[in-house]
């Protein structure tokens, strides 16, 4: 359960909102409470419109990156409250609430240097996973292979951001055969584990359909996962009840107040 201690109403100020391709932004806040208190895997929701309740319910979104003062966070626009974010300016203030949710637990991967790390990115589930990779790779000595699947090369997002990282192996899988592996990445993902005898901790986030066959491949393989679920989390905090998710012979989950991070393989989902 989030501690309310942990969490703010941050009024903040943007410091910029750029186009990084086809319909995605990323918009970096002035927000060092938040940044101070965040880590890999939560979130924050925004309050879009400061005058007035529409839309009415705030957008949530992964906290993308941080560093002293300030917070990223990339998203794609798809409707009408991103499309208002995509809107605003730099020195705007934006209401944000934040951070929230269970984050990545990094314990393991800090424990066992000899783990191949796989990180599984489907289109925008690539937010979250930048400031894992980061945290990853400034702190442990761990193999990182990362993949990237999108519908088209036109999507491809953050290469470059992880080439920075010394990141080497990155896996890039466009639906269309564009560019890299043709298919789905999860295909990639299993024709690789099938090649490599190293020992595996999986982390991903994305679609739904995606991370319900990670969660199938890892459970059947004893593979440790952990995946970020995406659900509508209107309140962030619980209360609503909106976000509920359901796996396999469990019961139901709040994806905001139990998630969205939860663990699967050799863990128990939690």
């Amino acid at each position: 359960m989030n501690d309310s201690t942990d969490k703010k109403i941050i009024h903040g100020k943007i410091i910029s909102n750029t186009p990084v391709c086809a319909n995605y932004f990323e918009m970096e806040i002035q927000a060092p409470w938040i940044a101070k208190k965040s880590s890999p895997g939560k979130f924050i929701t925004v309050q879009i419109q400061t005058h007035t309740t529409d839309p009415l319910l705030k957008i949530p979104l992964a906290i993308h990156d941080t560093n002293n003062e300030n917070i990223s966070l990339l998203y794609r626009v798809v409707g009408a409250g991103t499309t208002l974010l995509s809107e605003r300016h730099a020195n705007e203030t934006i209401t944000l609430l934040g951070p929230l949710g269970n984050g990545f637990d990094l314990n393991p991967i800090i424990q066992n240097k000899n783990l191949n790390v796989i990180i599984v990115a489907g289109g925008c589930g690539i937010a979250p996973l930048y400031l894992l990779s980061k945290s990853i790779a400034e702190n442990t000595k761990n193999k990182i292979d990362f993949f990237i699947g999108v519908k088209t090369k036109d999507e491809i997002i953050c290469e470059e951001k992880l080439k920075a990282l010394n990141i080497k192996n990155i896996h890039i899988v466009t639906e269309d055969g564009s560019q890299g592996y043709q298919g789905y990445v999860t295909d990639c993902v299993k024709e690789h584990i099938q090649k490599t005898n190293e020992p595996l901790y999986i982390f991903g986030s994305g679609p739904s359909v995606m991370l319900d066959i990670l969660r199938e491949y890892s459970c059947h393989n004893k593979i440790p996962t952990q995946l970020s679920f995406e659900s509508y989390m209107a309140c962030g905090i619980g209360a609503c009840l909106g976000c509920v998710v359901k796996f396999p012979e469990e019961e139901h989950k709040l994806c905001c107040k139990d998630g969205p991070i939860f663990k699967f393989g050799h863990n128990d989902s939690k």
